[in-house]
Parts: structure tokens; C-alpha cells; sequence
């Protein structure tokens, strides 16, 4: 699926300011399932002489998951001799993911703007629509000195198209009996086949996809996710 974004060096959501930490949008189509968000460290101020640690935490939008944090490309380590090297450290919980970096030898980079972290996220079935995602708790320090501190700043997800909702055969946005009926009515012939009607995703309308969605009304779980 394609995602579209605005990288690290074409534009920054936050204040401009020396030492902001901010997310670019993203946009995505409908049915991605996962995605890369940038964190990056913008500079604006002229004469700004690099960072030597920074921290932030990430909050997503309800039903969205952080599935993996990876240094990004402004933080890796073979671009640095070990003067410069920066230790990583990244923390995925529940309800929000925390990222630091750090040379201990307080040796700073010079010149900041770039992508610091990568972090993949999981996108849920029948998100469309725009989510907003929170970056708090930022800290920028160089040599001791915290430059910016305890700024917040937002970015949109923009889920393209339509939403899907699986077992929705109708497409009246629930998943119920009636459903299960127009499964069945597609096999007779009576109504149309629709996306929504491949409940289990074998690429074609027939007796499982009503059975999946009894299952549905039943338990409140399709088979395959028992």
C-alpha cells in the first residue's frame, strides 16, 4: 500500500524554533496496515552548534500501535566515530512510547536538522479519516544546557478512502444478521457481491463468509482471531 509523507528536511509541524522535536504528516490508503513515522529535530536558529541528547514520548490515537523504534538516519552509528557515538534507548508501552538518545562523552553533532527515530506503527482494519498523534515530553540538551524543554507538538495520519468494515456485506455500518442474510443472498444471486462480504479473505463470497460472521454475533470474534 502506499504511504505518502513529508520527510524530515521539507517541513516541520512544530513552532519554528531551535530544538523542536516534531512528527511529519503522514497520509496512507485505506487498507495499509502498517506505517513509518519520522521523528525528527528541526533547527532554525542561525549559529545553533548541535545537541549532545534528546528525549520525547509518543502517543497515538486510539486502536493504532507502535510495533517497532529503530535509531533514524541523523543517529546511526556507523556515520560516527566513537567520540560521537550516540546510545539509543526506546520504550513501547500501551499508552505511550518513549525514545532518548545520548553521547556520553557530551561530544554534540553539529548541525541537527534529520530524522532521529524511526517508528513503525500498526493501523487498524477500517481506519479512514484523520488521527492525530502527540509527541510530548520533548528535551533537547547540548553540553548540559537543556535548550528546549517539555515542548509538545502534533501529527495527522490521514487514512485515504472509504472505510471497510469486515462482515459488513450491507454496508450499513454493523456487523449482524442481516449480513449473514445478504451473504447468502449474494450466493443465490439476489444481491451483488461487496468487499465487505470476503469475511474470510479467500477472494471469493460463499457459506464460510456467513458462517465468520455468526461467529461474529456469537462470540464477538471472527474464527481466525479465536
Amino acid at each position: 500500500m502506499v504511504v505518502m509523507l513529508m520527510t524530515c528536511a521539507m517541513t516541520s509541524n512544530a513552532e519554528e524554533k531551535w530544538g523542536d522535536l516534531y512528527i511529519p504528516d503522514i497520509q496512507v490508503e485505506n487498507g495499509t496496515t502498517s506505517a513509518v513515522l519520522q521523528l525528527c529535530l528541526k533547527n532554525n536558529a542561525s549559529g545553533a552548534t548541535g545537541f549532545v541528547g534528546l528525549q520525547a514520548s509518543i502517543v497515538l490515537p486510539e486502536g493504532f500501535t507502535v510495533t517497532k523504534i529503530v535509531r533514524g538516519s541523523r543517529l546511526k552509528a556507523e556515520d560516527f566515530n566513537e567520540e560521537y557515538y550516540f546510545t539509543f534507548n526506546s520504550n513501547i508501552k500501551e499508552d505511550a512510547s518513549y525514545i532518548n538518545a545520548f553521547n556520553s562523552k557530551s561530544a554534540s553533532i553539529e548541525g541537527t536538522d534529520g530524522e532521529v527515530a524511526k517508528i513503525t506503527i500498526s493501523i487498524p482494519e477500517g481506519a479512514a479519516g484523520k488521527y492525530t498523534v502527540n509527541v510530548n515530553e520533548t528535551e533537547v540538551a547540548n553540553g548540559g544546557v537543556i535548550i528546549s524543554t517539555y515542548t509538545s507538538t502534533t501529527a495527522e495520519i490521514t487514512v485515504n478512502g472509504p472505510a471497510i468494515l469486515r462482515g459488513d456485506a450491507n454496508g450499513d455500518g454493523e456487523v449482524n444478521m442481516d449480513d449473514a442474510t445478504f451473504v447468502t443472498n449474494i450466493i443465490l444471486g439476489t444481491e451483488d457481491a461487496t468487499e465487505a462480504a470476503d469475511v474470510n479473505g479467500d477472494g471469493q463470497v460463499s457459506m464460510p463468509d456467513a458462517m465468520f460472521i455468526v461467529n461474529k454475533i456469537l462470540k464477538g470474534k471472527f474464527p481466525d482471531e479465536e
